[in-house]
């Protein structure tokens, strides 16, 4: 009985998570709220951006992609592992669960701070991928070959649009980490501050009571 009262709880524990992962996990959000946050004013360099250098390249994408993608990509996966990791362990800290717990005591606030840095996780993935398909000449098959030249220029551009939208995503993960970073200094020292008050005013009615 008492094997199969505890393999019942795992199985509902199980159950629930299954249920919570279903209604706030990651492709939920990203699908309502993430992929949204891509589209602001800063899309509009992006894709000036990319039809630039995609009008000022020549030849074919194999022939650029393959000396550029791997230190590009080196670069941004080198970025993404130790930022990420930064922030993994500033959200770990008591001060920024308290301030994304709020004031309801749920993680609300966290949670979207957790899903951000996969979300730009995502998209260097998603960049270095589509750079390595252009490396193997993907882009290159004959499928591709007859599409109107106009098209193929189009999905060029959009390919570095894609890759300035990466860039920009892992500043602004390292931006993220640093101001995060300088705020959990700040509540250490409005605690601090807090503490001090309450000492000097515990002090002070000891000293009248006197």
């Amino acid at each position: 009985m008492t094997s199969d009262s505890r393999l019942s709880r795992e199985l509902r524990i199980q159950q629930r998570h299954a249920e919570l992962q279903a209604r706030n996990g990651f492709w939920p959000w990203f699908w309502r709220a993430g992929a949204a946050s891509f589209i602001d004013r800063w899309l509009v360099i992006h894709v000036v951006a990319g039809a630039a250098l995609a009008y000022a390249t020549t030849g074919k994408l194999s022939d650029i992609a393959v000396p550029a993608s791997v230190p590009f990509t080196a670069i941004l996966v080198g970025l993404a592992v130790a930022w990420s990791g930064n922030a993994s362990a500033l959200l770990q800290t008591p001060e920024l669960q308290r301030v994304g717990a709020g004031d309801d005591g749920r993680a609300t606030l966290f949670r979207i701070w957790v899903f951000q840095y996969q979300a730009a996780v995502l998209v260097i993935l998603a960049c270095t991928t589509a750079w390595a398909l252009a490396a193997a000449g993907i882009f290159n098959n004959q499928l591709v070959t007859w599409l109107p030249w106009w098209l193929r220029m189009a999905g060029r551009a959009a390919l570095f649009c894609f890759s300035c939208i990466t860039v920009r995503e892992c500043w602004q993960v390292v931006g993220a980490v640093q101001m995060k970073l300088l705020g959990q200094f700040e509540l250490k020292r409005q605690e601090r501050l807090l503490a001090g008050t309450q000492v000097d005013d515990t002090r002070k009615l000891a000293e009248k009571n006197k």
